[in-house]
């Protein structure tokens, strides 16, 4: 191209201004992208242009790196202020600082295989745009502690309330509250994925990120949280507000109170006899436990076999 031709086009009339095209190829990473874009803007940096002069560079590899740049940035403010304020809110429900571990290894298994999942098909199929990982962050953490607060609400309810352990306390748990679970998620999915049917390429991949790591968040929770409870029972059986400065709430947790009521250490038996059933006595001193409608003259069968049926007999 000669130059006055290509003068006409870059520079402007009043020869005050000018302007170059480069173009980038769309085979390059946003890494590479985002090392030129440095590059250059730290050779116009070097020039100390003064006296009223700009030199800039624009265009859509500049506001790519500049959006990836913010994402990031946004990323780690969602990390640091929501995600505890989440946590906190959590904590506050459940009554239950163990509680925490739940959510929290969920939160990282569902991004860990979210992002993974997204980057196998940004890979091969069409580039998402760079909001697109902070919004399914965002997404993940949200409905990560919604779900947990479902489950461990009704989790606490049936251990403490309604004195069930283990097995029955998880399976109380998720019938009642992972319907509920279950059914917003898919409600959401569903929402998402009709996204995918816009022509445009934006709305289509935060369609298919959000869907799958909507999607992953459900699978996680509904599994990770009672496998979790039956992996520990006894840790989050435990329910305590703070540690070390509140008190212990649980099955498995003796305070002064029932220390106090268990004076003498008294322990007693049940008869296992037929002809004896119902009998309780105290197994220290032989007498009839208070309210058992026994007198002290009856006697429960020591439990051994011998001589039973004598006592019976007399």
């Amino acid at each position: 191209i000669r130059w006055d031709a290509g003068k006409q086009t870059l520079i402007s009339r009043s020869n005050k201004s000018m302007i170059a095209v480069l173009d980038a190829s769309p085979e390059h990473e946003t890494a590479d992208l985002k090392e030129f874009v440095t590059h250059m803007r730290s050779s116009i940096s070097d020039l100390n242009v003064g006296g009223g002069e700009y030199v800039g560079m624009l265009g859509s590899n500049t506001i790519l790196v500049d959006s990836v740049e913010e994402s990031s940035t946004t990323v780690t403010k969602i990390d640091l202020i929501v995600l505890p304020m989440a946590l906190a809110v959590l904590m506050y429900v459940v009554q239950s600082w163990r509680m925490i571990v739940i959510p929290l290894f969920n939160v990282a298994t569902t991004l860990l295989s979210s992002f993974a999942m997204m980057y196998g098909l940004t890979k091969y199929t069409a580039k998402a745009p760079s909001f697109v990982p902070s919004v399914m962050e965002a997404m993940v953490i949200a409905l990560s502690i919604d779900y947990s607060l479902f489950l461990l609400t009704r989790y606490r309810f049936e251990v403490l309330h309604n004195g069930r352990r283990g097995t029955k306390a998880v399976r109380e748990a998720i019938f009642f509250a992972g319907e509920v679970v279950f059914m917003s998620g898919l409600t959401l999915v569903s929402c998402f994925l009709g996204m995918t049917g816009f022509p445009t390429q934006t709305v289509y991949m935060v369609g298919v990120g959000c869907s799958l790591c909507l999607t992953m968040a459900l699978i996680i929770n509904l599994t990770m949280t009672p496998a979790l409870l039956l992996a520990f029972p006894s840790f989050f059986t435990t329910f305590q507000f703070l540690p070390f400065c509140t008190k212990k709430e649980g099955p498995g947790v003796v305070t002064s109170d029932d220390q106090n009521n268990d004076v003498g250490d008294v322990d007693y038996i049940l008869a296992d006899n037929d002809n004896d059933e119902g009998r309780v006595e105290d197994a220290n001193n032989g007498m009839p436990r208070p309210g058992s409608g026994l007198s002290v003259n009856d006697k429960a069968p020591d439990g051994d076999g011998i001589g039973d049926e004598a006592d019976d007999e007399d």
